[in-house]
């Protein structure tokens, strides 16, 4: 079975593209994930896709620093890469494809901008 559940941080903001002649979208972002809750714990950084109508949401809805889950698979894949030195290298690439995904509490639903009121936004 090909399954992942990791809940994080959003540690860069999606970056949602159309697929030209498809009509569907495909967006990235990395997600942040503490490895435990001792002193010395360190954070994993993971690259995760979503599709079609669930990448226009999070786009809309979540923000680097936000918290989510996500509950998705693994997939890996390879391309050549050529160097200017005439070398090729095969590069393999790790991702999780998600299948679900579940907004944190800091998550706003409804992003409009802020009334400009003298203060500053947070």
């Amino acid at each position: 079975m090909n399954a992942v559940m990791l809940s994080g941080n959003v540690a860069s903001d999606i970056v949602v593209r159309s697929l030209p002649g498809e009509g569907k979208y495909v967006g990235t972002f990395t997600l942040a994930v503490d490895r435990g809750f001792k002193k010395d714990s360190q954070t994993d950084f993971y690259r995760i896709t979503v599709w079609n109508g669930a990448a226009t949401n999070f786009e809309k809805h979540v923000r680097k620093g936000d918290s989510v889950m996500v509950l998705g698979h693994v997939r890996t894949s390879k391309y050549d890469k050529s160097f200017d030195c005439g070398k090729n290298h095969t590069v393999w690439q790790t991702e999780i494809h998600a299948d679900e995904i579940e907004y944190g509490a800091r998550a706003q639903r409804n992003r409009e901008p802020a009334a400009d009121n003298g203060k500053a936004r947070r």
